[in-house]
């Protein structure tokens, strides 16, 4: 268990927001985020050096809600029916009722690294044989639902429905509808799943965001490793290393990737309340006003579709538009929103070839002025030989 000094933070303070990189704002400065909810206006926060913190104004004032428990690190945090506040210290599940005195209700027997809460349904999985553990009745009697050979590290885990999905280090993504009597893999998402959407609509694995359709499941490349997922109506975001953040706002058909959040460090946890983002990294807590960034646009519209191909592409990029006039120009940027390429149409046909050379491999946005188009459109450069 992890036992380090806490880092300094003002409780019941305001904290001015102020510009970060492009259009992140810095919520809270030096600490490390590892766990983060929002409720509302509600945000909970937990850090590597085991405080809970709250916010009951969208990160204007914070209050220290860490209470009775020990100093560990605190990975996970949700709160469940009868307003029952739940996270992980440690090795072990703690629950608060009056969210400022707290009991450990399971332990878990190694460091816990993932947690899901649904209603009276709370999860919880750990690190090297620790297994996965289940409470059906608010945290008053567990179970371990998992045993032998399935008891590797725990990822992450979903819940919907009476069906539970867990990702485990280098093994399948196993689904269970009886409580973990019996279990079974789900193929499609393969063995490098490292998180689950908290109902398990979406998972992020190594460079892939993957989404259920139906009863299959569809991958797209988001040249990153996705470290976690949040989901608020339409709009999902997902967070990874080197910084980087996307956003979808049709439920994963499409991406945008976001600005590189502070330097570059790995972003740990991202959560969505109303227009506003957050993404918390070992820096602090960043906010994003989702409407205000770039005129975000991802789809083509119905009376002037748009087609890039290829995606991903090598040296160049063509681009086909139903309505693509004369003097119209074609941008594109890369994540840490410059622009890598630019050029003007010439003439009025449909089609423009965009010089993708020398451009380093990742993920771009295509984006138009003067057609009449959505504004931002993903494109992926590969490596070339």
């Amino acid at each position: 268990m992890r036992n380090i000094p806490r880092i300094a933070f003002a409780v019941c303070s305001s904290i001015a927001l102020q510009p970060a990189s492009a259009q992140w704002q810095v919520v809270v400065t030096d600490t490390n985020v590892w766990a983060l909810e929002a409720i509302g206006d509600t945000l909970l926060l937990g850090t590597y050096d085991g405080h809970l913190y709250l916010s009951p104004d969208l990160g204007a004032t914070w209050q220290d809600r860490t209470g009775n428990m020990p100093n560990y690190y605190i990975e996970n945090v949700g709160v469940a029916a009868g307003n029952k506040l739940f996270c992980t210290n440690g090795a072990a599940v703690w629950m608060s009722g009056d969210w400022n005195t707290w009991t450990s209700v399971r332990s878990i027997g190694s460091n816990a690294t993932c947690m899901v809460v649904s209603d009276s349904v709370i999860l919880a999985g750990g690190e090297l044989n620790g297994g996965l553990h289940a409470s059906f009745d608010l945290g008053t009697s567990w179970t371990q639902v998992s045993f032998g050979q399935l008891n590797q590290y725990s990822t992450s885990v979903s819940y919907r429905n009476d069906t539970i999905q867990w990702s485990r280090f280098n093994g399948a993504v196993l689904l269970t509808a009886d409580n973990g009597s019996t279990w079974s893999d789900i193929p499609a998402l393969g063995n490098d799943i490292f998180t689950l959407e908290a109902q398990g609509d979406h998972a992020g694995s190594n460079t892939r965001m993957h989404r259920r359709v139906g009863n299959g499941w569809l991958s797209e490349y988001l040249d990153t490793q996705i470290l976690d997922i949040a989901l608020s109506g339409t709009h999902v975001a997902a967070c990874g290393a080197n910084g980087f953040v996307f956003l979808s706002q049709d439920a994963g058909a499409n991406w945008v990737s976001l600005p590189v959040l502070s330097s570059g460090f790995q972003v740990n946890k991202v959560a969505i309340t109303g227009d506003y983002l957050y993404a918390g990294n070992s820096t602090g807590l960043y906010r994003l006003d989702m409407d205000q960034f770039l005129g975000l646009e991802e789809n083509s519209t119905a009376t002037n579709p748009v087609l890039i191909h290829p995606n991903p592409a090598n040296d160049r990029i063509t681009i086909t538009v139903g309505n693509f006039t004369e003097g119209a120009t074609v941008s594109l940027f890369n994540a840490s929103g410059q622009i890598a390429r630019t050029a003007t149409k010439q003439s009025a046909t449909s089609t423009f070839d965009l010089d993708t050379t020398g451009l380093p491999s990742g993920v771009y946005h295509v984006v138009f002025s003067g057609t009449g188009v959505a504004n931002a459109h993903r494109v992926v450069v590969s490596d070339r030989e």
